[in-house]
């Protein structure tokens, strides 16, 4: 509790008596020097017992007001930067962040990076004065992902157990069996579950592509499930799923053998990349445009090579982005429509990781099949890549745009922004706030433009960020805090509560909701899994 100081006290009950006459027992403006510092808590410099003075006085605790990060995000990015303002009404002490001594500014400003481990992160600082009074508080970040929408299927982890939903010919489910989600009215797919739960445990982070999933558990280790055509399993699986009974898959969860100091995973079209706790990367999987980053068997876990202090990891269909600690984004991979933001485009393959000179100061990443995405320390996003549906976000469409872009919405640039996700032709932003914006392909319904004046579903393109239409029943639940994005599927949107909301495409279970109409564009968000209680 904050004490008021006894000078200012005396006055006040002076003024509540009455007397307008100045009192000749206590003149406030002509205190003695001494005892007015000592009353008001304020040192005298000029005496030699001032500290002591002031440490034996000094009952009040220092203020500590943390500007970022906001306390309850989620973030895919293991470095974290913590801002804020530390004072006291005498002297400060020494304050810590996350154990660690850091400097502050004579204006009391603060600055510094800290990793985060996979899952949920609880960052302590504790504020101390000259005297000794101390103030503690504690910042919330949640580093991975919780939310997951690939082809036709999604995932959700709840409370560390793992949701899938949607079509699962190669597996990509993993529950065991080829069968997927229950759908439309017909009772022989009505009748299946709409969600499945794996037994799987320890799973702090967890993503899906195309038809395959990739998870990540406490510890390190990487555990893969789907289709493994090009071997982006990380391990060898029998031929036996699919359509025609010959497609590699995997149908169960399995550890990825070699990897255990993993603390990010992310999936492209068919290859696989993971993070290691030393800020390298490795990737597995197609290689067929340099996506992997690195010579030798595709199949089997290895490093790509040239990369250091990397603390994001993103890939495009058949192209890969690393975000390192000096907010550098460097790309390598499939580049035919200046996916590599290099201001080029080309046919051949770049195995190479080049760094994109026209981005400084990134701090998150994002990529759809053919598109890169950046998010600048001021809260603006940079777009480039293929643009046939707007999904650049520059206000145009059609032509490729071959080096970063700024990302606009109505009335000028997209400023404000927390996160990014993207796949396929569509990409989302949030802000602080948990609104949630949209632009690009509408066709399938995954920017959640809601309904037109006539009341029809609002299935068109975008070409610059638009806020995503919130029925106003849920507005007071729709409070996003992860975002995700699907190639055919619908978006997802984790709310502060708990809850999940989904729009979009709805195919064969894919928005994981009971009862959903199959084959239909859902323009506005639905509730698809309520808070836990």
């Amino acid at each position: 509790m904050r004490h008021t100081p006894s000078v200012f006290l005396l006055a006040t009950l002076l003024a509540a008596c009455g007397d307008d006459s100045p009192s000749p027992a206590v003149d406030l403006g002509a205190a003695a020097p001494d005892a007015a510092r000592a009353d008001a808590g304020t040192p005298d410099s000029g005496s030699p017992d001032a500290s002591a003075d002031a440490g034996e006085s000094d009952v009040l605790t220092p203020i500590l007001a943390i500007a970022a990060p906001r306390s309850g995000r989620m973030t895919p990015v293991r470095r974290v930067v913590v801002t804020g303002v530390a004072t006291d009404e005498t002297a400060l002490g020494e304050l810590t962040v996350g154990g660690e001594p850091v400097a502050v500014e004579p204006d009391g400003s603060f600055t510094t990076a800290v990793l985060l481990e996979p899952g949920a992160n609880a960052i302590d600082l504790h504020l101390t004065d000259a005297a000794g009074n101390a103030t503690d508080e504690t910042v919330e970040v949640y580093f991975g992902h919780r939310i997951g929408v690939g082809n036709s299927q999604a995932v959700a982890l709840r409370d560390g157990v793992v949701h899938t939903w949607g079509r699962n010919e190669l597996g990509q489910l993993g529950n065991g069996t080829l069968e997927g989600s229950g759908y439309g009215e017909d009772p022989e797919t009505s009748s299946l579950p709409a969600r499945y739960t794996l037994e799987v445990a320890s799973v702090v982070s967890v993503v899906t592509r195309q038809t395959f999933m990739v998870a990540l558990q406490a510890g390190g280790t990487v555990l893969t499930w789907g289709s493994n055509g090009s071997g982006q399993l990380g391990r060898e699986t029998a031929s036996d799923c699919g359509s025609n009974g010959t497609s590699a898959c995997g149908r169960t969860p399995e550890p990825v053998v070699g990897l255990t100091d993993v603390v990010a995973v992310q999936a492209g079209f068919e290859h696989t990349l993971v993070l290691h706790a030393d800020g390298s990367v490795s990737s597995f999987g197609s290689n067929e445009f340099g996506q992997l980053g690195r010579p030798g068997d595709p199949a089997t876990p290895a490093p790509v090579e040239g990369l250091a202090e990397v603390v994001q990891i993103a890939a495009g269909a058949t192209s890969t982005y690393a975000l390192t600690a000096d907010g550098e984004v460097w790309a390598w991979g499939e580049n035919d429509r200046g996916q590599l933001g290099l201001g080029t485009s080309d046919g051949d393959a770049h195995p190479v990781p080049t760094r994109i000179e026209a981005l400084s100061d990134v701090v998150q990443i994002a990529a759809s099949n053919a598109s890169g995405y950046a998010l600048t320390v001021d809260g603006s996003v940079w777009a480039w890549g293929r643009n046939h549906a707007g999904q650049v976000g520059n206000g145009e469409s059609g032509d490729d745009v071959l080096a970063p872009a700024q990302v606009l919405a109505d009335g000028g640039p997209l400023t404000g922004i927390e996160n990014l996700a993207a796949d396929g032709f569509v990409a989302l932003a949030s802000t602080p706030e948990g609104r949630v914006f949209a632009w690009g392909w509408g066709f399938l319904g995954q920017l959640g433009q809601g309904y037109d004046a006539e009341g029809d579903r609002d299935l068109e393109n975008r070409l610059v960020a638009s806020e995503v239409f919130v029925p106003e029943a849920d507005r007071e639940a729709f409070t996003a805090v992860e975002i995700e994005a699907g190639a055919g599927g619908p978006s997802l949107v984790l709310a502060e509560s708990g809850a999940l909301f989904g729009w979009g495409w709805s195919f064969r279970g894919s928005l994981g909701l009971e009862g959903a109409i199959d084959a239909w564009a859902y323009s506005a968000p639905v509730l698809v899994l309520p808070a836990p209680e």
